[in-house]
């Protein structure tokens, strides 16, 4: 109630689980899709243990099935097996610690992306989406549109009609800014990977009937 007017989508946060997406789309990338791992329960990084949720031991573990079941050190071990460097490009690619400027007004955070990463401890929380990591949940949207739509990110734009000299009204996206993220292949792969959540995974309880869906399930802790 003490601040009614601040636009949560617009603001940045914790991000959690949903940052997998990229640490997969970089792992894909870079042709580690098919590395496999076992899950105890926990991984010991340093002096520090990263478990998974309620420590739940997830076995053998593939790529789909640690996304399907949020798998935190699959990700931890896939993560440190492709390098700091390509998930941070891929995080950048992605939209991420990017601010946009839907609309006169209309000002979106750019959250926070590390600029590097120094240790394993700090690659270990990343990718799971812990750490010094923020984002908004537009930032979480406009990645999650590239990752689906054949890898190409559009920039959000907040925009009701285009106006010519005599007054016509048209809507155009022509001007909107676009790049390639991800190739159609890898785009296509993480589909998959959010399309089985709903399936197998952690999502099941939320499919809807009569159509298909897609998404990724998240809790973020904070400080």
């Amino acid at each position: 109630e003490s601040s009614p007017f601040v636009n949560r989508a617009l603001s940045s946060y914790s991000v959690g689980s949903v940052f997998k997406l990229v640490v997969a789309a970089a792992a894909i990338e870079a042709g580690e899709d098919s590395f496999e791992s076992y899950c105890s329960g926990s991984l010991k990084i340093g002096t520090t243990t990263f478990s998974c949720s309620n420590g739940t031991a997830h076995g053998k573990t593939t790529l789909e099935n640690a996304f399907a079941h949020s798998c935190n050190t699959y990700f931890i071990r896939l993560a440190l097996k492709t390098g700091s460097e390509k998930i941070l490009r891929m995080a950048e690619n992605l939209g991420f610690g990017k601010g946009f400027s839907l609309a006169e007004g209309f000002d979106a955070s750019s959250g926070n992306l590390p600029d590097s990463i120094y240790t394993d401890g700090m690659l270990a929380n990343l990718s799971f989406g812990q750490g010094g990591l923020l984002a908004t949940p537009l930032q979480i949207a406009s990645c999650y549109s590239a990752a689906v739509n054949g890898g190409t990110f559009i920039e959000p734009e907040l925009v009701r009609s285009l106006v010519s000299a005599d007054g016509t009204e048209t809507v155009s996206d022509e001007n909107r800014y676009k790049y390639r993220a991800l190739s159609p292949d890898d785009s296509e792969k993480l589909k998959n990977l959010l399309i089985n959540n709903f399936t197998t995974g952690t999502c099941v309880s939320a499919k809807p009937e009569g159509c298909p869906a897609g998404g990724k399930t998240s809790t973020a802790q904070t400080g």
